[in-house]
């Protein structure tokens, strides 16, 4: 009695493993860094940085954090300094004067009679 349905291994016998040959024949090599002059040359050209620490959890922030603290604070002062200056009224005037300067193109038109 043989089946008509191959197996398993059957189904992947023909299949070639290994890595992907591509034309050329050259196989490509990276390139090693030199990590170590890297490393000596960050070490020289940062300072120490006292460093901020997290409220919640107690870790070092980065520079990047920092700044990004510093740059979200100045947006949030210059947008309540925006929003003092003007009243409701200044408001809604500015508000309408855009709306009127808008085409007809987003009115609502009518639909039948009426």
């Amino acid at each position: 009695m043989s089946s008509d349905k191959p197996t398993s291994s059957g189904n992947y016998g023909a299949v070639m493993k290994g890595s992907l040959k591509l034309k050329g024949g050259a196989s490509v090599k990276k390139k090693k860094k030199k990590r170590e002059e890297e490393q000596a040359m960050m070490h020289i050209e940062q300072p120490e940085v006292p460093q901020a620490y997290d409220e919640d959890h107690g870790i070092p922030k980065t520079l990047a954090e920092r700044k990004f603290e510093v740059a979200k604070a100045q947006r949030e002062a210059e947008a309540l300094g925006r929003e003092l200056k003007l009243t409701h009224r200044e408001k809604m005037e500015r508000f309408n004067e855009h709306l009127s300067k808008l085409s007809e193109h987003f009115d609502i038109p009518k639909v039948g009679p009426g």
